[in-house]
């Protein structure tokens, strides 16, 4: 079961993503990729903040 969590890029731009994401998720102030989707859990590259 997917959870939310508010995860931190090293730019410091914060963002609340789904555990379980499908789709590519980009900072949009640096442009790093900050989840990607492996088909089940997504691989989180920034710092997680809070699970919510």
């Amino acid at each position: 079961m997917g959870k939310f969590l508010r995860i931190e890029c090293e730019c410091g731009e914060r963002y609340l993503v789904f555990s379980n994401s499908t789709t590519k998720v980009v900072c949009s102030k640096c442009g790093k990729v900050l989840v990607e989707p492996t088909g089940g859990r997504a691989k989180i590259n920034g710092r997680i903040l809070e699970v919510l």
